[in-house]
């Protein structure tokens, strides 16, 4: 009779577990340990925005997130949502201490990012429209990720 009753208990935690939210933990050093919905969807976009910075290559082959990497320090990457454009995404390229060093502009359909900034175009990254630009100075935005890698995670 205990076996019955422990296998239904078992049961329908088994069914119930996986009707939870999932969430991540917040700061490791924060005492509260807030938790807070993962969007995995949002998570996805921001990943499959960021790698697209793997598909731009200099005019002699050579790989624009490699030079970035080296040449101008960039250890950051921050996706973020154009509130007002579906599909428009930005990436700032920011330096380990924190430093905006350049943005590229993506939106979903597009071979690849464009730039933003002047000194990318010299790597054979092409400007942005000004209407993609405009948007990025005056649009609200949403940070929907942030990765040390252009690489999926």
């Amino acid at each position: 009779m205990y076996r019955l009753i422990a296998v239904g208990i078992l049961g329908f935690l088994g069914l119930l577990v996986p009707a939870l939210p999932v969430s991540a933990a917040g700061n490791p050093g924060n005492q509260t340990h807030q938790q807070h919905a993962v969007d995995w969807g949002q998570h996805d976009t921001a990943v499959y925005v960021v790698s697209t910075l793997n598909v731009l290559h200099t005019r002699k082959g050579q790989s624009v997130v490699a030079i970035l990497t080296k040449r101008f320090g960039i250890a950051h990457y921050d996706v973020w949502s154009d509130l007002n454009n579906s599909d428009l995404y930005f990436v700032q390229l920011k330096k380990a201490d924190g430093t905006v060093a350049g943005t590229l502009a993506y939106q979903m359909g597009w071979p690849q990012p464009l730039t933003l900034s002047h000194g990318f175009f010299r790597l054979g990254v092409h400007s942005a429209s000004a209407t993609v630009a405009a948007a990025y100075k005056t649009d609200p935005k949403q940070l929907i990720g942030s990765f040390t890698s252009t690489l999926p995670q």
